[in-house]
């Protein structure tokens, strides 16, 4: 909590970074919004983070 505000971190996984290209396009760095995010965030970053995640099956 911050200054009266809950701060949330979204995590989500794609197969890899081609997908994540398809989905944002080649600027897929810059934050995606839809219309109705503006009745729920306060702020809107310009750019994600994107992690990458080793795992054995």
């Amino acid at each position: 909590m911050r200054n009266g505000e809950g701060h949330f971190t979204l995590i989500t996984f794609w197969e890899n970074l081609e997908v994540i290209k398809n989905f944002a396009g080649e600027d897929y760095e810059k934050a995606k919004y839809y219309p109705e995010d503006k009745a729920y965030l306060l702020e809107f970053e310009e750019k994600v983070a994107h992690y990458e995640v080793f795992a054995e099956a």
